[in-house]
């Protein structure tokens, strides 16, 4: 079975995940009604080596025409993770470990100057921060952070810490997360 984002019409055939790699949106589980037909020929070309339900030749691009399978998009439901209200990592530090609810794949971390790539999720109880090869830089609990203010452009958000420490993270319509990390704030 396979998934299509809701927001960018992202396909992905992981069934595990929740949320768009492309842009952060919500995948929902794609069923088709009726089945795909039996053969996917191009009729400009004739490679035979095109999916079932394919709308375009793998090889010459070409429309394959023909009556295309009707789907419908059903939400993909996940039970929900049965957690502690607080978890500690080894170091003791609190850990995120909540319910995913936004995620964005392109956005840096800046710090004292220095700019990390990599991509940012907003957790029902936090903000995790991943760098190169999906380490994770930052793990800001809500009952570390004081509050999140929109930064100078919408491509900004600044976490204030409880600590007076600021992290300020750069990505696409970063502003609008203020709120969310607000509403959840301790």
């Amino acid at each position: 079975m396979v998934s299509k984002c809701n927001s960018c019409g992202f396909t992905s055939d992981d069934m595990d995940a929740r949320f768009c790699p492309n842009c952060g949106g919500t995948l929902e589980a794609v069923v088709a009604q009726q089945p795909a037909p039996a053969s996917n020929a191009c009729p400009k070309c004739g490679s035979t080596a095109n999916a079932p339900g394919a709308r375009f030749c793998q090889q010459c691009g070409s429309s394959l025409g023909g009556v295309q399978p009707v789907a419908t998009v059903q939400p993909v439901v996940t039970p929900a993770a049965v957690t502690p209200a607080v978890a500690y990592s080894a170091s003791g530090a609190k850990t995120v470990t909540g319910m995913k609810i936004k995620m964005m794949p392109i956005a840096k971390m800046i710090e004292g100057g220095l700019e990390q790539s990599g991509l940012i999720e907003l957790h029902s109880d936090g903000i995790i921060f991943y760098g190169k090869h999906m380490s994770i830089l930052a793990s800001l609990h809500v009952s570390d952070i004081a509050r999140a203010d929109p930064g100078m452009k919408s491509n900004l958000l600044d976490v204030k810490m409880k600590d007076g420490s600021v992290k300020t993270f750069k990505f696409m319509n970063a502003r609008d997360w203020a709120g969310l990390v607000n509403s959840n704030v301790r």
